[in-house]
């Protein structure tokens, strides 16, 4: 569980999302571990096993980050641009909220959220904080 809280920090701090975080993710979550190969395309990573897996594209791709939502959670994507509390400089950011469903309600008192500067980066928060939950 820690490994998996230390991640989202390592997520929440990222300004892109890169194969490297995939690969983390990955193994985080329990994937079967071994060592990376980078192949001749950029985006696309495996992982050596008894048989080569190709790593999604987690924190690029938001097909491959919605694959991490667990299935019993709405969630919902919206972009909204913010002046941070920090920084004097207009930021423009996705977040992502994302709700436990039981079939019929939605839990709303477990909600977990995500922000980034991508939207796949959100997803992958939120729906990494949704499986600690």
């Amino acid at each position: 569980m820690n490994d998996l809280k230390n991640l989202i920090c390592e997520i929440d701090a990222a300004e892109e999302g890169s194969s490297d975080l995939d690969c983390k993710i990955w193994r985080t979550l329990g994937s079967p571990l071994g060592r990376v190969i980078r192949s001749v395309r950029p985006d696309m990573h495996y992982i050596c096993t008894e048989g080569d897996e190709v790593v999604p594209p987690y924190t690029t791709s938001l097909d491959a980050g919605l694959t991490l939502m667990p299935e019993e959670w709405s969630w919902r994507l919206h972009f909204q641009p913010w002046v941070a509390a920090t920084k004097s400089q207009f930021s423009e950011l996705y977040h992502v909220s994302a709700t436990p469903w039981d079939g019929e309600n939605l839990l709303s008192g477990r909600t977990v959220n995500g922000a980034a500067i991508n939207p796949a980066l959100a997803i992958c928060i939120a729906a990494l904080r949704a499986r600690q939950s």
